[in-house]
């Protein structure tokens, strides 16, 4: 047991553990400060972390846009300006004639007036089948798609029944639903105005 006897007397030898000096509970705490002086230091390095990972994230965010949207382009059906005004002419042309000789054939007209009726149809349907069956600038075309779709209905219908049978209104009516959806997927007409006031 310690007694009362103050430091520094002969009497007995002030101990170590007692009469530590002031000044070293100060040394003692200067590592904990210089720690975390360090670790304030060492996390603060590591903050631009979560940029470099948010940047490249955003990087890979929009490739992966970039490569929807290239995706899209490609099934994106194509504009007026890309279908051949040719084609956009000739289908029109085939419409309205599949539509007259159907219609006149559905009718009580006699056979001569369905025949002169379907005459002009005839020759579109060949040239139709002729420059643009299979063509590459059309073949992914809608319209071009239900064109292909009433002709191959009015073929099998004359294949099964005969070339001079006259249609029935089932068979009739079946390919101008088709011919409507055609006219509805071409491009809408645009409407040429002459420069001159009097032409």
């Amino acid at each position: 047991m310690l007694t009362s006897v103050p430091c520094g007397a002969a009497a007995r030898p002030c101990p170590k553990v007692a009469c530590a000096p002031s000044g070293s509970t100060r040394a003692g705490r200067q590592p904990l400060r210089l720690l975390a002086a360090s670790d304030s230091h060492g996390s603060s390095s590591h903050v631009p972390q979560p940029r470099q990972e948010s940047s490249s994230s955003g990087r890979r965010q929009l490739l992966a846009a970039a490569a929807v949207g290239a995706l899209l382009s490609l099934q994106r059906p194509a504009s007026a300006a890309e279908v051949p005004k040719a084609y956009q002419d000739t289908a029109r042309k085939l419409v309205d004639a599949l539509r007259e000789a159907i219609s006149t054939d559905l009718s009580d007209a006699e056979e001569r007036e369905v025949r002169r009726a379907a005459d002009p149809a005839k020759s579109l349907v060949r040239e139709f089948l002729t420059r643009w069956k299979g063509n590459p600038a059309v073949a992914g075309e809608e319209s071009y798609a239900q064109l292909t779709s009433a002709i191959q209905q009015l073929g099998a219908f004359y294949q099964a029944n005969g070339q001079r049978t006259r249609l029935t209104p089932e068979a009739g009516q079946a390919v101008l639903d088709t011919l409507d959806a055609a006219e509805a997927a071409l491009p809408a007409a645009q409407e040429v105005k002459s420069l001159l006031p009097f032409f």
